[in-house]
C-alpha cells in the first residue's frame, strides 16, 4: 500500500475518533424538543441511553432531529414511548421505526384502526420490539431514568408521563383536561 493511502486512512480514523469522543455520553440529562409539526421529544440518559417519545407528524423532521442527537454510529433506541397514537405524534414514529431499531416500547390508549398506526404495529413485530401496555401509576427504567404513568388516557386524552433522574423530574403531558389535572396535582403525581 502506497504512503500516501496509508496517511489518507491514518487520518480518517483519527477524525472518526475524534467524533466518537465528542459524541460519547456526558453523564448528565437532555431533553431535546425536535422541532417540528407535532409532538417529539429524545432523551438521552447520562448513561447514553436514548428514549423517543412521541414522534410528531413530520417523518423527515425527526429522523433529522434523532440524527442530530444520537452518535452516527448508534442505530438503535433504547426505548419508544407513545402517548397518543393521532397525527401530532404517530407519524413521526413510524420513520423512526423503520431506521432505528426500538428495544422496550410502551403505549396506552391506541383508539381506532389507521393506515400509519397499522404500519407502526407492522414495523414492531418485524423487529420483535418488547410492546408493554402502559397503565396509570406503572413505572418502568430505562438509562438510569425512571418514567411513571400519571394518566394513561384513551386516544383522544394521551398519556402523562413523568420522568425522573436523582432530584430532577419532568412531566410529558399529550392534551390534558383540567380536572385531570386537578387529579395528577391531588394525588401527589407533580
Amino acid at each position: 500500500m502506497p504512503a500516501h493511502r496509508r496517511v489518507q486512512i491514518g487520518i480518517v480514523a483519527a477524525l472518526l475518533a475524534i467524533i466518537a469522543l465528542v459524541q460519547r455520553p456526558d453523564g448528565r440529562l437532555h431533553l431535546f424538543f425536535i422541532e417540528g409539526a407535532g409532538d417529539a421529544v429524545l432523551i438521552q440518559a447520562p448513561n447514553g441511553s436514548h428514549i423517543l417519545v412521541d414522534g410528531g407528524s413530520d417523518p423527515a423532521a425527526l429522523v433529522s432531529g434523532i440524527g442530530a442527537h444520537l452518535p452516527f454510529w448508534k442505530r438503535h433506541l433504547d426505548a419508544v414511548v407513545l402517548t397518543s397514537a393521532d397525527r401530532a405524534h404517530l407519524p413521526g414514529q413510524v420513520a423512526a421505526l423503520a431506521r432505528y431499531q426500538a428495544g422496550l416500547v410502551v403505549v396506552t390508549g391506541l383508539g381506532q384502526s389507521s393506515a400509519v398506526l397499522s404500519e407502526w404495529q407492522r414495523q414492531l413485530r418485524v423487529a420483535g420490539a418488547a410492546l408493554k401496555v402502559g397503565e396509570a401509576g406503572q413505572t418502568f427504567r430505562v438509562g438510569g431514568l425512571a418514567f411513571q404513568i400519571l394518566v394513561a388516557g384513551t386516544a383522544g386524552s394521551g398519556m402523562v408521563l413523568r420522568i425522573e433522574y436523582g432530584r430532577t423530574s419532568a412531566v410529558l403531558a399529550h392534551t390534558i383536561s383540567p380536572a385531570m389535572e386537578q387529579a395528577i396535582i391531588d394525588t401527589g403525581g407533580v
